[in-house]
């Protein structure tokens, strides 16, 4: 499988590639909404930031030319404490999930951006627990915790963790 990532290519969405990563984000957000209804749109408080603002990052993968997902990426601590890095958002469409991209793809966005990372992930999102915690257990040497968010700032585990 190792030869299909090399396809993968992971760029900063420009600001043409704006409404791709929307139309992404919608369905990430129908995803994790328990009123998964198709016609609604969901609001994005910060979207627009991502491309006027040097401490956010809009990123698109795609896989031999066709996109199969996208990640936001930002200076918001959901734990309150020193952060560099923050996953705001992270998506792979349906088909490609379990295949490994999500995986190599998590691992090389992090891996390219050093400082202190958090990753906080919703209370009820099980599988993106799952996938996170394999993520952040599979970077070598870096030192990683686990925090509670405080119900405030954020309701559920936050990844903390070291790149260098």
């Amino acid at each position: 499988m190792q030869s299909d990532f090399q396809d993968v290519c992971i760029a900063r969405a420009s600001q043409m590639e704006k409404p791709h990563i929307w139309q992404l984000l919608q369905l990430h957000l129908r995803d994790l909404s328990k009123d998964a209804s198709n016609g609604r749109v969901y609001a994005y408080k910060y979207f627009d930031h991502y491309w006027c603002e040097p401490t956010r990052e809009p990123l698109l993968f795609r896989l031999d030319g066709t996109v199969i997902g996208f990640a936001l990426i930002n200076g918001w601590s959901a734990s309150g404490q020193i952060t560099d890095k923050s996953m705001a958002e992270f998506f792979i469409l349906h088909e490609y999930r379990r295949s490994g991209f999500g995986t190599y793809v998590a691992k090389e966005i992090i891996g390219q951006r050093k400082g202190q990372w958090e990753i906080p992930v919703l209370h009820n999102n099980r599988p993106a627990q799952f996938f996170w915690r394999s993520v952040v257990l599979s970077l070598n040497g870096h030192l990683t915790e686990v925090v509670a968010g405080n119900e405030n700032r954020w309701s559920g585990p936050i990844f903390r963790f070291v790149i260098r």
